[in-house]
């Protein structure tokens, strides 16, 4: 029997200010069509601070951040453009519905349905 792999992160665990703890998470499985990525630096966003001081629309529990650098570790079947040992940027902006007035004209930054990483999926402060 295998062994679940873990890492730590730091996680918003619920609404309200503060309420951040770093827990021990697992790490991810990787899908078909993604990679696996080692962070190597991250950098604290002022959204990471709304979140923090509850200004911010976010899910919890949530692991925060979402601007990171780091190295592909693990690679899907599907992938053919990347290796491991890749190195790589985050671009969190990447889950906006694409299909709204905001999409449609460039500002998928702020599409009213998106989730990037840090607020609305997990973020890469683990």
């Amino acid at each position: 029997m295998s062994e679940t792999k873990t890492m730590q992160a730091l996680v918003k665990t619920a609404k309200g200010k503060g309420l951040i703890e770093v827990r021990e998470v697992p790490v991810p499985e990787i899908g078909d069509n993604e990679v696996l990525i080692e962070v190597k630096a991250a950098g604290i966003c002022g959204t990471d601070l709304h979140i923090y001081n509850d200004n911010f629309p976010y899910w919890p529990p949530v692991i925060l951040g979402h601007e990171f650098a780091g190295i592909i570790v693990g690679i899907g079947k599907n992938v053919k453009d990347w290796k491991a040992g890749d190195r790589v940027v985050g671009e969190p902006h990447t889950l906006a519905c694409g299909k709204c007035w905001l999409c449609r004209t460039g500002n998928r930054q702020i599409c009213p349905e998106k989730r990037s990483p840090g607020w609305g999926i997990d973020g890469c402060f683990a």
